[in-house]
């Protein structure tokens, strides 16, 4: 049932919905009435309320994600990040999750690229975010200056096939999100601490970092001019 629930709701917010709230409203009904009889559920207008609900959640979920793209590819002119379904920045953040697109779209918007080592389970990641990254000076910084990208060590998603690697440290090949970013940061940095901060241009060359955890705000702003400074 929430499988089925799910598949339908997905269609529907991507249908657009140019119609008014009225006439949203009917398409929705008519598509839980079918949805009912089709699979001899028994109705009530407690079911028919949530599952209006929730379809209306998931077309405004879906409408921020498809905003988020857009202002994403014209603002940077790059590909659309991948993994966005599942990964994000905070604070409304355009990033990429992935070493190469990142460093791609740095090549292309000319902007130093802010590599971010975190973890979905670090604590210390999560304080930077909310207690360093917050601050108005800092947020100007990475929305204008920087190509952010997040490599998160402990995400446990499959890499799609295109995007696996054998590993030139132990010579396995590295399925997961988790593993590969993991992977770079000891491979390219010598490091495998979380959170870690390295801002590189183009060319993979490192122009400031190591940055480890540290909540003075002006330390943070100072390496980020740093980067910036040099490239």
């Amino acid at each position: 049932m929430s499988k089925i629930l799910t598949l339908i709701f997905f269609f529907l917010s991507f249908a657009g919905f140019s119609q008014n709230s009225n006439e949203r409203d009917s398409i929705l009904k008519n598509k839980f009435n079918e949805l009912v009889e089709q699979n001899n559920i028994e109705s009530d207008s407690f079911l028919q309320q949530e599952f209006l609900k929730f379809a209306l959640e998931k077309i405004k979920q879906n409408k921020k994600r498809l905003n988020l793209k857009k202002r994403t590819s014209s603002y940077q002119n790059c590909m659309q990040p991948s993994y966005t379904e599942y990964l994000h920045l905070p604070h409304g953040l355009n990033g990429y999750f992935d070493f190469e697109e990142g460093l791609e779209c740095s090549k292309k918007s000319d902007k130093p690229n802010l590599i971010y080592f975190v973890g979905h389970g670090s604590i210390k990641s999560r304080e930077m975010e909310v207690n360093v990254w917050s601050d108005p000076k800092i947020l100007k910084l990475l929305r204008e200056k920087f190509i952010i990208t997040a490599l998160y060590t402990d995400e446990r998603f499959q890499l799609i096939e295109e995007k696996q690697i054998k590993s030139k440290i132990n010579g396995k090949l590295l399925k997961r999100i988790g593993d590969k970013a993991l992977y770079y940061q000891q491979l390219k940095f010598k490091e495998n601490k979380q959170p870690a901060y390295y801002i590189i241009n183009s060319k993979e060359e490192l122009l400031a970092g190591p940055y480890y955890f540290n909540l003075t705000i002006d330390s943070y702003k100072e390496f980020l001019e740093k980067g910036l400074k040099k490239f």
